[in-house]
């Protein structure tokens, strides 16, 4: 497993690469409050998104994952798994 966390330019590659979506790191951090349906990402884009961190992190794909609604939330759920060594 990984001991790096996952960092906003990261997530933005995901997204774009994985959902087709083109987002930079600033977009999906500011504001703080943008929802991924505000990006334009819908929930099978998302299930996408965590299938591809739980892969690149060693991380169980949860459901809870994905009931995380915006990028800052995705980020600390990720890094909290990374953290406790799920």
């Amino acid at each position: 497993m990984s001991a790096r966390e996952l960092e906003p330019q990261e997530l933005a590659e995901v997204i774009t690469t994985v959902a087709g979506v083109t987002v930079t790191a600033r977009s999906l951090t500011d504001p703080p409050t943008r929802t991924f349906a505000d990006l334009g990402l819908d929930s099978l884009a998302l299930l996408g998104v965590v299938a591809e961190l739980s892969r690149r992190y060693g991380i169980p794909s949860r459901a809870e994952a994905l009931e995380c609604r915006t990028p800052r939330d995705l980020m600390a759920f990720v890094n909290d798994e990374i953290r406790s060594g799920v």
